[in-house]
């Protein structure tokens, strides 16, 4: 192969790795050098054509990872065999992921050159690290729905037993009173008894509702998110006015979230806030809808606070929407919602 033939195969070697971010790189043992191709230089934040030895290649990588790549290379002279290390460096004062791989030829036993590759794999991490960081927080969210799940029940169960189960025992009581009245003759006892007892029975009736309200509300299934938001903001201990919502119907399972985000943000702002008013609006676009809920409170809210809104955030993320807080110290507290419908 003439000089001019050597140059154009080196010339397209190098523009093949700088296109595939792969660089290259020889030790010889005799000289102790290392030879870096172009993009070698590059990767690693070099001059072109500087000088190399191997300690110059090994302080080029972050010191956590130097001792895995030395041991690396100090084996694979032993033995021929070749090797893989992930390592960090930085260049240009940003942290870079480089995979390198090597192997050592030997002659009798004794290791007369190495070679090997690196690749930027940078990106890649990144990517490995966000998908790392996104399955933890959807196990931790599972944890946090069987939580909420859990403290939901023990909340029906106690709102039963305190509450209606209380008022039908105490009706049942009256009944049997009741009949002993009548059996005895005493009609003004038994009237007054009956009275009692049909007062009982409306106060467990309207428990009853109340409890059924809040696990399903049962005016949205019926007659859509407006209805369902303006009794939600006639009940709320803070005034609070529906600026917009749709008059159509949507995916149940957004209907009911988007309830259930007014719902928690109207009680966040009477409870903790030291708010004086509250406005919600409810918009449908290309993607969704959009829930939007504001007071005039003393904002300062987190969303790693309370349960509450951290549980309106599992159940936004669990429909494919986001849930967003700004509450800046005293300027209020807004939280949007945008819940995918399809």
């Amino acid at each position: 192969m003439n000089v001019d033939a050597l140059h154009e195969s080196r010339r397209q070697l190098d523009e093949t790795q700088a296109i595939a971010h792969i660089g290259s790189w020889t030790w010889d043992a005799e000289t102790d050098r290392v030879s870096f191709s172009d993009e070698q230089y590059r990767l690693y934040g070099l001059e072109p054509r500087s000088h190399v030895d191997l300690d110059v290649f090994l302080g080029l990588i972050d010191e956590e990872h130097r001792d895995a790549m030395l041991d690396a290379v100090r084996s694979s002279t032993r033995t021929g065999e070749p090797f893989l290390v992930l390592h960090r460096i930085t260049r240009d004062g940003e942290l870079r992921w480089i995979e390198g791989r090597g192997q050592a030829f030997l002659v009798d036993g004794w290791s007369v050159r190495m070679v090997g590759t690196c690749l930027d794999v940078t990106e890649r991490q990144r990517y490995e690290e966000s998908l790392r960081d996104t399955i933890a927080e959807v196990r931790a969210s599972r944890s946090r729905i069987v939580e909420a799940a859990d403290a939901e029940r023990r909340r029906v169960e106690r709102d039963l037993h305190d509450g209606a189960q209380q008022r039908l025992l105490a009706l049942s009581m009256a009944i049997r009173l009741a009949q002993a009245q009548a059996g005895a003759g005493s009609f003004d006892d038994l009237r007054e008894t009956l009275e009692s007892a049909a007062t009982e029975l409306r106060d467990a009736l309207t428990e009853l509702r109340d409890l059924a309200r809040g696990i399903h509300p049962t005016l949205l299934t019926g007659q859509g998110m407006r209805a369902a938001l303006e009794s939600l903001a006639l009940r709320s201990p803070l005034p609070a006015r529906v600026l917009s919502c749709p008059d159509g119907r949507f995916a149940a399972a957004a209907e009911v979230a988007a309830y259930y985000v007014v719902a928690e943000a109207l009680t966040n702002a009477a409870r903790h806030a030291r708010a004086t008013q509250a406005t919600v609006a409810v918009t449908a676009g290309d993607r969704g809808l959009t829930v939007e809920v504001a007071d005039d409170g003393s904002g300062g809210a987190r969303m790693s606070a309370g349960s509450g809104l951290r549980g309106l955030a599992d159940r936004v993320a669990a429909l494919g929407g986001t849930l967003d807080l700004r509450s800046p110290d005293g300027a209020g507290t807004t939280i949007r919602a945008e819940l995918p419908c399809a």
